[in-house]
């Protein structure tokens, strides 16, 4: 009888084992493919993709800060690729330091960054800007059909 318990607890240690290894090989199969299978984006590097030229890029961020200056936040939820962004959100986050920044006044240094975004090259201007009452600092990136990929404005 005892050695009857014996058997049926090592049987059932068994397949317990057992199904902790089929689980593992599995996870092991399947998350080896879909790392395979996803496309890595590559890191971001400084300077303009091969695609951008500078005078486009320069031209595309201009509207975007004049449509920013305008407060023409439909403008620049327009220009996004994927239409995430609403004007609604865009006037919600950038109201009220529009309003304590006072009128733009103009813009200094420019660096270019670029990248990948699910398989997708964008190029980032990232421009100083001075206002009456401070500065701030624009991220705007662009694919290559000009629509946006993002728009940050940071106040200094």
């Amino acid at each position: 009888m005892i050695t009857s318990k014996r058997k049926r607890a090592d049987n059932a240690t068994h397949r317990i084992i057992l199904i902790v290894i089929v689980v593992f090989a599995i996870l092991l199969v399947v998350g080896g493919s879909l790392q395979t299978c996803s496309q890595s984006d590559k890191a971001v590097e400084e300077g303009l993709p091969s695609w951008a030229e500078q005078e486009k890029i320069q031209t595309w961020t201009q509207e975007v800060i004049d449509d920013f200056n305008a407060r023409d936040y439909e403008a620049i939820a327009s220009r996004y690729a994927d239409g995430s962004v609403t004007a609604e959100q865009l006037s919600e986050n950038l109201s009220t330091t529009q309003d304590e920044l006072g009128a733009y006044t103009g813009s200094g240094t420019t660096q270019y960054l670029n990248g990948t975004s699910n398989g997708r090259s964008y190029v980032t201007d990232i421009t100083q800007a001075t206002f009456e009452h401070g500065e701030g600092e624009f991220r705007i990136s662009f694919f290559d059909d000009g629509s946006l990929a993002a728009f940050y404005f940071l106040r200094s």
